[in-house]
């Protein structure tokens, strides 16, 4: 399967070595490091972002973008490029210190992304023009009491915000409690320009916060070591603080619903982790992929009544919840726009293939309805393949590496309209993840979607003149979707041939342990928490594809109970009768 490659292909031990030349190479204690990496990484998005792009210099310009600020200059492209690779790099290299769970630690952890979304409140929206849909539509509601869900900003061509929406003609392809939320937030900031754009900066920064929240608690719950290094990998993500801060997305008031869904069912507080998640589909409506996966876990964990209990008392409060939100914006029919999603292509798979059936003169109706149908379709089938392997292992773990999978395929696969802030979606799942392949395929996809606004704004879609298809996407998607495929692809092929070169001793090796930790009655992931090893190095020793070190075979014994030579000795040959 897709997902169960990166999850499970071991870490190499020449990435050990590289990790440990980096650590001498510093020779700085973790703080000294997070403190200059801190206020590198301000620095950056301050002068780079924050004052470039200056909202007080741009802001009675509607949908300006970075080529157009730039004026397509070389070295407007390399300072953005350049500045987003420092940012990641600064932020690889915080992820390798060993974060301790200090209050000196917690500090510098928590305080400098307040500094670096300082630094981003007073950019421009460049990458996207989704805060005036949101002023607008909120407008919609709390100004003229129309229906953001069913009207379009068409019906208020004279209020102030109209000439910055990008979308005019179409309803909201947001949730209602998203809308109910643009409502109160609309009233509050009034006409002012730069106090509307600021409040949904403080509003998608507050779901920042509140994601990291969830986060903290989540960890303490499954893994308190690695708490604090969870926080770090979601707080100082460059993508979470330019998508927010600079941006003023709602994905992270999204995140925030997911990840209080995920506390929730780590508490085993089934019914609440169901409302969350479907709080966060009224928002924006992925959150719902990760309802069956919380189900699962919930019946294969309750017994008896208690797995009626739940389906009654999450099937009432599901419908009471989604009603509460709907009723005052229910007109029948479409109510998330399911309809005209399946015809908006952009920066996908799904519109290579549409542009190719274009090109084959499909009619357009056809070729939509098979591009929706192949994609959905295969979209259902993996998420049922996921839903067996979280019933066949409930772990919490296990379901959160399962919404992190079908996540990942819809946004590889299945989506037909995609942009680059969806994968903070991921970035906020694997944060509790420990240093597995896909936590480390999710960070590098965050940093390579970083370069869509680049390919398309100074490379395809120019002002001065938009490249022919089929480069306009081909060339974009190549980058930003093409490298995470390949890098997938490279799993697979590595899995498949540490596979065909297991020795008979690592396999005996890896049945007796996987056999000793299922008599202790711990999970892999119990088992690498316990021991201080990442979890698919474990996998790794378990299924004969990687071969255990004597120090961490030793560590492992002791938690097993077991003496070193019951656990590593070679097996013994057959006796033969001649």
């Amino acid at each position: 399967m897709l997902t169960d490659s990166i999850a499970q292909q071991p870490k190499s031990a020449t990435n050990d070595r590289f990790d440990s030349a980096v650590r001498s190479l510093l020779h700085l204690p973790t703080w000294v490091w997070l403190t200059v990496s801190g206020l590198l990484m301000a620095g950056i998005y301050y002068f780079a972002f924050g004052a470039r792009f200056r909202w007080s210099d741009y802001g009675q310009l509607p949908q300006q973008n970075v080529a157009l600020i730039n004026k397509l200059s070389p070295e407007g492209a390399v300072l953005f490029l350049g500045s987003f690779a420092a940012l990641f790099f600064l932020y690889w290299m915080g992820s390798r210190q060993k974060l301790e769970t200090s209050r000196l630690h917690w500090i510098l952890i928590a305080g400098f992304p307040v500094i670096f979304s300082l630094a981003l409140l007073p950019m421009y929206t460049v990458d996207a023009a989704d805060v005036y849909d949101y002023i607008i539509r909120g407008r919609m509601s709390s100004v003229y009491g129309l229906n953001p869900l069913s009207d379009t900003p068409n019906s208020v061509k004279q209020d102030p915000f109209y000439d910055f929406t990008a979308w005019k003609t179409v309803p909201s392809a947001y949730g209602p409690a998203w809308e109910a939320l643009s409502n109160v937030v609309t009233r509050l900031a009034g006409d002012d320009p730069w106090t509307n754009v600021v409040a949904y900066k403080l509003i998608s920064l507050a779901g920042t916060a509140l994601t990291a929240l969830f986060i903290a608690l989540t960890l303490q719950q499954l893994a308190p070591r690695r708490m604090l290094l969870g926080v770090y990998l979601f707080a100082w993500n460059r993508l979470v603080i330019y998508i927010s801060a600079g941006n003023a997305h709602n994905d992270t008031v999204m995140t925030a619903c997911m990840l209080l869904s995920v506390y929730c069912l780590a508490r085993r507080w089934y019914t609440a982790s169901t409302l969350a998640a479907l709080l966060g589909a009224l928002v924006k409506f992925v959150p719902i992929l990760m309802i069956p996966i919380i189900g699962v876990v919930a019946l294969r964990s309750l017994k008896g009544s208690e797995r009626l209990r739940y389906l009654a008392c999450a099937g009432i409060l599901s419908i009471a919840l989604a009603v509460a939100f709907f009723a005052p914006y229910w007109t029948g029919g479409d109510p998330i726009s399911l309809s005209r999603r399946e015809r908006m292509f952009t920066s996908s798979v799904g519109t290579l293939v549409h542009q190719y059936l274009q090109w084959q003169h499909w009619d357009e109706g056809q070729a939509v309805q098979l591009i929706s149908y192949t994609t959905f379709g295969l979209l259902g089938l993996f998420l049922l393949s996921e839903l067996f392997e979280v019933w066949q292992q409930p772990d919490v773990f296990r379901a959160i590496r399962a919404i992190i999978a079908v996540l990942l395929f819809y946004l590889l696969v299945s989506i037909v309209w995609f942009q680059n802030w969806y994968v903070v979606w991921v970035v906020a799942l694997a944060a509790l993840l420990d240093n597995t392949p896909m936590r480390r395929f999710v960070l590098f996809f965050s940093y390579i979607v970083t370069w869509q606004s680049f390919l398309y704004y100074y490379v395809t879609l120019r002002y001065d003149g938009w490249s022919p298809l089929p480069w306009r996407d081909l060339i974009p998607v190549a980058v930003f979707i093409g490298l995470p495929w390949a890098y997938v692809i490279w799993f697979w092929v590595s899995t498949w041939y540490r596979r065909l070169t297991r020795t008979p001793v690592a396999i005996a090796v890896g049945e007796r342990l996987r056999q000793a930790r299922e008599a202790a009655q711990l999970s892999p992931v119990d088992l690498a928490e316990q021991v201080s090893i990442p979890t698919d190095d474990v996998w790794g020793y378990e299924d004969g594809t990687r071969t255990l070190p004597i120090n961490r075979a030793a560590a492992l014994a002791e938690r097993l109970n077991l003496s070193l030579q019951e656990l590593v000795a070679p097996p013994t040959p057959p006796i033969s009768n001649a």
